[in-house]
């Protein structure tokens, strides 16, 4: 997971430092994207449109994996794992960063010390399943 943690601080700086630039022109989400698209730049690897993109793919997965945690608790981590990024991310990556994600999930937790981790030692999935839910219509 600390895969995804860099990749999602990363995006998360590259969004706080076009806002700080200008905290009053960049109050909102759309007015940073807006001024992206009309510069020309919204498509470019390192725009702040191409990180809040790949923030809510990222949060996507996560979701899937906490759905699939809660919902099907007889999988092993990986199956949660394979199962979440073949319904979020897959078709978004091309074959080597796809690649990558196989060797990277022979690095994954047992499913019981992630959850241990996220504090959830008892089974109770109450939080986790209220993020499932409110999260997605997002």
């Amino acid at each position: 997971m600390a895969i995804l943690k860099s990749d999602i601080s990363s995006n998360i700086f590259r969004l706080e430092s076009k806002y700080y630039a200008d905290l009053t022109r960049f109050k909102l989400l759309y007015s940073l994207v807006q001024a992206e698209v009309e510069a020309n730049t919204a498509k470019d690897s390192s725009s702040c449109t191409n990180g809040l993109l790949w923030l809510t793919r990222t949060m996507d997965f996560l979701v899937q994996l906490f759905r699939n945690l809660c919902e099907c608790q007889d999988w092993s981590m990986l199956q949660c794992c394979n199962n979440s990024y073949a319904i979020t991310l897959k078709k978004w990556r091309g074959w080597l960063a796809s690649s990558s994600f196989s060797v990277v999930m022979k690095l994954v937790l047992d499913g019981k010390k992630f959850l241990k981790v996220l504090g959830l030692e008892k089974n109770d999935f109450k939080d986790m399943n209220k993020l499932c839910s409110e999260f997605s219509p997002v």
